[in-house]
């Protein structure tokens, strides 16, 4: 009778062992046959005993089955009309071998079949439309956190046991599944980035650098687009520290050294600026974008000497860009306006800044900056020799004639340009005070009174 009672009771132990068993047997099967849902529900199940929670295989399974739910849920999130074959390919690979058939109802028409009944219709080699019949029960399946299910399973399976794989399958081990999950971060994030969606985009950016480091196979294109993402929600400390570590892994993309460098001159950081110019100047020392913003560090720090070696530089790979020589005459300004520089300079500076704002116009005849500026540099000239021969003696009389007629001649130089600036912009009210004082001291009394007037009714 004991040894009855004891039979029993292994059969009923063994019985129990089976059905959880079965149950990641059941898991495995739907994963295979591509139930997702159901092996979702049958693997969630079994990781429940505390026996079968003990296997490698469990949480292998485990793995899979939530990064193919992963992948159902958002298989068409890239899809759009008008996609073209290569971006499809891109996503979802090549269609199985003789799934691409012509399709009649479309001009030039193909439809490609995919797993999971998705099928693809091109016209013109462009995407036309898409039919996924279970499209909202699959993505009903995933609450956000299926690749940090994935992720965390994967990791658990190592733990138990590292050489465990399963070759009948892919990924066939804890592994490859993990770089796997690592892709599907990665395309979580790109997509995300796309829809602008910022704070999700870097989550899943961050969490595959994390995984692709877990590998010990980091990533520096990675690395630098997590930055990218970082910097749009933001956080610019994480987008600096990612930048620098991109920059360690000698990944080479301009931007990263433009971008970089400007988050630090919006910190006011010019040292740190100045130091990662350097890096990638050195990397790329005829990039015209790279160039211009080393001097944007120095007429930012008001170094206009070597701004002006730079800016140099740069007109003479783009002789044909306004812009540029705007840039140059703005930066003598700047040595005109500097307490410290010599009356050598000065008068060096006023110089080379007509030259250079002549040149702005001569290229683009309606840039108003550039009038503006040159208004405003004739003007001050005139302004400063006004200064000057008022102080001076009572018996200084020709000197002070001479004087006054060289400062009214600036004046008479900086009226057109005046003039244009505000045949440009009618609006602008620092414009019209210039001209009133240009035509009160050239005695312009009609065109006095016409400004003033304006200036009232703009008030």
């Amino acid at each position: 009778m004991k040894r009855l009672m004891y039979l029993i009771s292994m059969m009923v132990i063994t019985g129990y062992a089976f059905g959880q068993d079965a149950l990641v047997v059941s898991a495995f099967n739907d994963y295979k046959n591509q139930y997702p849902d159901r092996a979702k529900q049958a693997i969630d199940k079994a990781i429940q005993n505390e026996e079968s929670a003990k296997e490698a295989r469990t949480w292998f399974y485990r793995g899979n089955i939530y990064l193919q739910v992963n992948s159902v849920a958002h298989m068409t999130d890239f899809l759009k009309k008008g996609l073209d074959k290569e971006a499809v390919k891109q996503r979802l690979g090549e269609p199985p071998s003789g799934s691409i058939r012509n399709y009649k109802k479309l001009e030039d028409g193909e439809k490609w079949s995919y797993s999971f009944e998705l099928v693809i219709y091109f016209s013109k080699g462009l995407v036309d439309s898409w039919d996924y019949p279970n499209e909202a029960l699959y993505r009903s399946l995933d609450d956000g956190r299926s690749l940090d299910v994935a992720y965390e399973a994967y990791q658990k399976s190592l733990a138990i046991d590292p050489e465990y794989q399963n070759v009948n399958i892919s990924p066939m081990n804890a592994m490859m599944g993990l770089e796997a999950v690592a892709g599907s971060y990665f395309n979580a994030g790109v997509s995300a980035y796309t829809a602008e969606n910022y704070k999700e985009s870097m989550y899943n950016l961050e969490r595959a650098v994390k995984v692709y480091d877990d590998l010990q196979k980091p990533n520096a294109e990675l690395v630098y687009y997590t930055g990218v993402a970082c910097l749009q929600t933001g956080d610019t400390t994480k987008a600096i520290n990612y930048y620098n570590r991109a920059i360690k892994m000698n990944y080479k993309d301009k931007l990263l050294y433009y971008n970089l460098v400007n988050i630090h001159l919006a910190q006011n950081n010019t040292e740190a600026a100045k130091k990662i110019i350097k890096i990638g100047r050195e990397f790329y020392p005829a990039d015209q974008d790279l160039l211009i913003t080393e001097a944007n560090i120095y007429l930012k720090t008001g170094e206009a000497g070597q701004a002006e070696a730079i800016l140099l530089e740069a007109v003479k790979n783009d002789p044909s860009n306004a812009n540029l020589y705007y840039v140059i005459g703005a930066n003598y300004d700047n040595i005109l306006n500097d307490t410290n520089s010599t009356t050598e300079a000065k008068e060096h500076a006023f110089e080379q800044a007509q030259i250079a704002y002549k040149k702005a116009l001569e290229l683009q005849p309606d840039y108003f900056d550039a009038n503006f500026n040159m208004g405003v540099l004739l003007n001050n000239k005139a302004a400063e020799i006004f200064a000057y021969i008022n102080n001076l003696s009572i018996d200084a009389e020709a000197e002070y004639n001479a004087g006054k007629e060289k400062a009214t001649g600036y004046l008479k130089q900086a009226q057109p340009y005046l003039e244009k600036a505000f045949q440009i912009n009618s609006k602008d009210r620092d414009t019209l005070i210039l001209l009133k004082q240009v035509y009160l001291k050239t005695n312009n009394t009609e065109k006095f009174q016409e400004v003033n007037k304006l200036l009232n009714e703009l008030q």
